[in-house]
């Protein structure tokens, strides 16, 4: 490398909350990453206290890990109806096959 350094632009850095949970006694800087209700907020500027989370002038929810959490669970129970479906359709053809003997 010849040691010339090529500029790639700003970065910016988000910061965890202390402690994490969010709470409207205290004030939060821009870019504060804070859970409320399993969904996680980051705050879009500083935040004065008494500011609730749902106010989207300050916070924008980032992650709501409760409603990903409920898709994957339904996903998981219809593919459980589905393969019970194909295992029972299965046992009935299985039994139209078997001769009975009079």
């Amino acid at each position: 490398m010849n040691g010339v350094r090529e500029y790639v632009g700003m970065r910016y850095l988000t910061k965890f909350a202390d402690p994490i949970q969010w709470d409207d006694t205290r004030q939060y800087e821009q870019l504060t990453v804070v859970q409320y209700q399993g969904a996680t907020y980051v705050s879009k500027q500083i935040v004065p206290i008494g500011i609730q989370i749902t106010d989207t002038n300050y916070w924008i929810r980032w992650a709501d890990f409760n409603a990903q959490l409920e898709h994957r669970s339904a996903t998981a129970q219809e593919r459980t109806e589905i393969i019970h479906d194909m295992v029972f359709v299965g046992e009935l053809s299985l039994l139209w096959q078997i001769p009975c003997s009079t």
